[in-house]
């Protein structure tokens, strides 16, 4: 039955140049911050480090996502709004988990660790909620949401988040925030595809 369900047709994103651009995005802004320190002479350190240029860019692409998602709820009992709250929730979780701490070394701006939990907590619970009551109108529409056709693009940011903390505990930092990047990058292309898009095109 699963199999089944697998493997038959359903809602997917028209675009392929989705996964490329975000490619592409990525690789431009990883090469300016290259170019950036290099002129600076700035260390892959302070480049790739905490609180760095790469993870400012990371931040910025995860509120590009928050925007464009929010733009594209507007309809929340739909299969485009379905895929766009989902896309601001994890937006959001992965903004606040690359927040600094406060207490952390070189930082502008901070907030007190207990603000992550209830954040990440109360934003958990607000999707659940939300998924949960288009769920009983609507069952048929999640399920081609979490279809694989469908949520791809999610699969891949996890795995591509998975691949940079094995790069984290291999030491190779670069490697680690760049696939960081990579995959906030992808969730924001997504959410920006979603607000050029009526509901019948998605």
């Amino acid at each position: 039955m699963l199999k089944q369900w697998i493997m038959t047709p359903q809602a997917t994103w028209h675009d392929n140049r989705i996964l490329i651009n975000s490619l592409l995005v990525t690789s431009i802004l990883v090469g300016m911050a290259v170019i950036w320190s290099s002129i600076t002479g700035a260390s892959a350190e302070i480049t790739f480090g905490e609180n760095g240029p790469i993870e400012l860019l990371q931040n910025v692409a995860c509120v590009v996502a928050i925007v464009f998602g929010v733009y594209s709820a507007r309809r929340p009992s739909s299969l485009k709004g379905i895929t766009a709250i989902t896309t601001v929730y994890f937006a959001l979780v992965f903004l606040t988990r690359e927040t600094p701490s406060c207490g952390a070394p070189e930082i502008n701006f901070c907030v007190v660790r207990p603000t992550h939990t209830y954040v990440i907590v109360a934003a958990t619970i607000v999707w659940l909620g939300m998924i949960a009551g288009i769920a009983t109108s609507r069952l048929k529409d999640i399920f081609i949401a979490i279809h694989p056709r469908t949520s791809w693009p999610l699969i891949v940011v996890f795995l591509s988040l998975v691949a940079g903390q094995i790069g984290e505990e291999l030491h190779m930092m670069n490697v680690e925030e760049t696939l960081e990047l990579f995959a906030y990058i992808l969730l924001a292309v997504c959410a920006v595809w979603l607000a050029t898009q009526t509901q019948r095109q998605f």
